[in-house]
């Protein structure tokens, strides 16, 4: 299932899932002209020794100056994000500040956590990308992601 835009994978989860209403684009704190990210599914798999429970791989290609909103995941998924090419700026609610990762690092974000700060870190204008793999609750496999239906400021 390949989405060639972050922005309507968002709204389109948004609408089916979010329990606040959604009116609207959520750009908060990224550059209003951000490219969007490329996202594809890359596999999605029930695990046999733990029922009730799937993995899911989904590649997150950002452009040059590509971002998306802040956003949550589905409530009980762990991810860990592999830097597969160029830099990612990444940053958790919670972290005091965004890093920026290289390819063969990677970076985790726990059940219930806020993705403030997702996107491309390379300031050269490189193509940069990572795989996004979630241990989560099969029956939430079709709501990875959910856009902040506030957006997110970060404090000065």
């Amino acid at each position: 299932m390949m989405i060639h835009s972050a922005l309507f994978f968002f709204v389109v989860l948004a609408v089916a899932c979010a329990d606040v209403p959604f009116t609207g684009t959520v750009r908060n704190h990224i550059p209003a002209d951000a490219p969007p990210a490329e996202i594809s599914m890359a596999f999605k798999n029930a695990i046999p020794n733990d029922p009730g429970r799937s993995v899911v791989g989904v590649l997150v290609t950002y452009p040059a100056g590509g971002a998306t909103p802040s956003h949550r995941h589905a409530p009980s998924a762990f991810i860990t994000g592999y830097i597969l090419s160029g830099l990612i700026r990444s940053q958790v609610e919670g972290e005091p500040t965004a890093k920026v990762y290289k390819a063969g690092e990677y970076f985790t974000e726990n059940p219930g956590s806020r993705h403030i700060v997702s996107a491309n870190g390379d300031p050269n204008g490189g193509t940069s990308s990572f795989l996004a793999t979630f241990v989560v609750n099969s029956n939430e496999t079709e709501i990875l992601v959910i856009p902040d239906p506030v957006p997110y400021v970060p404090s000065v």
